[in-house]
């Protein structure tokens, strides 16, 4: 393929890349932006409060778990902890 200039290069690499993350996302399910993504927003650190961010996510998973939990038909699940395996000899 041949291009006129490198902007229309530019271009062309561009929406390649755009719907490869897009692309991807769907197959993946992955919910992260990419900073391809026209609507991802950078916050600078100095900008970022850790606890509330921490705290949010934490919220979202309790949540996340609540919802599944009620899916599930309402049975109690225990987790088993991992045995320890002793190293061969």
């Amino acid at each position: 393929m041949k291009f006129r200039n490198d902007r229309n290069w530019e271009r062309v690499l561009h929406k390649t890349v755009l719907e490869e993350c897009a692309s991807h996302q769907a197959k993946t399910g992955d919910g992260m932006k990419s900073i391809l993504d026209p609507s991802f927003r950078y916050t600078k650190s100095v900008d970022t409060d850790l606890r509330k961010t921490f705290a949010r996510i934490r919220r979202e998973q309790q949540r996340q778990v609540r919802t599944h939990a009620a899916d599930a038909g309402g049975g109690v699940v225990f987790t088993l902890g991992q045995r320890k395996v002793r190293a061969a000899a």
